[in-house]
């Protein structure tokens, strides 16, 4: 009766040790989903990912452009470059020609 005692005992801790590992395996699965479920909530506010701008908008809902010139044109640092550079070069070719003619 030893060994069927043994066989019980044995029997008992491989399945009680399953169940354990079973049930580790499957509170670790829960807690993954929980959090990845709580990162895609969290993910999801849209006060985190909405830029906080201040843009008044206009009656159908569109928002206003500020920062614009007169007319809604808008020069870009690049192009202010460029036209000073030709503002410079039209100097340099004008005081050229002008000593030319003397």
């Amino acid at each position: 009766m030893t060994w069927w005692n043994d066989l019980l005992e044995t029997g008992g801790e491989i399945v009680g040790g399953a169940i354990d590992v079973a049930g580790d395996l499957g509170s670790e699965w829960i807690n993954a989903k929980v959090d990845n479920e709580a990162d895609r909530v969290s993910s999801a506010n849209p006060d985190e990912n909405r830029a906080n701008e201040n843009n008044y908008q206009q009656p159908n809902g569109d928002t206003v452009q500020t920062g614009t010139g007169a007319g809604g044109f808008n020069i870009s640092k690049d192009m202010a470059i460029a036209a000073g550079v030709a503002v410079a070069i039209c100097g340099v070719l004008y005081v050229v020609t002008k000593k030319g003619s003397k």
